[in-house]
């Protein structure tokens, strides 16, 4: 399901069994989730978000602020996340977790994260 307004759009697609959520004010959010899986996009004030679940997983993505972009794609069961602030690249999958501009990505599935503060 895609929505769009003047200033936002937000995309989802889940599985049989899956779910997925987006939610964008002033910004771009688009979640997916394959079965037995769980997606979250949240994007504001002209922020971008994207997560990608494949069975079994569970991302979420969090873009704030102008320019903010968050990418989160599951690789191994369980929780990752990514959040990103105004002018920010941050995302977490199955190559790791990458920090550009202040922000935090984590999976808790392989431990693999970055946290970038200013």
């Amino acid at each position: 399901m895609t929505a769009e307004t003047d200033d936002s759009t937000c995309a989802t697609e889940a599985g049989e069994s899956g779910a997925a959520a987006a939610y964008a004010s002033v910004g771009e959010a688009a979640a997916v989730a394959q079965e037995n899986a769980a997606a979250l996009a949240l994007a504001f004030d002209g922020g971008v978000a994207v997560t990608g679940a494949p069975a079994g997983t569970a991302p979420a993505a969090i873009a704030f602020g102008p320019d903010a972009s968050a990418l989160a794609l599951g690789s191994t069961p369980g929780l990752s996340i990514a959040i990103a602030a105004p002018g920010s690249l941050v995302s977490i999958g199955p190559d790791g977790a990458e920090c550009v501009g202040m922000g935090f990505a984590g999976d808790l599935g392989t431990g693999q994260s970055c946290l970038q503060m200013h």
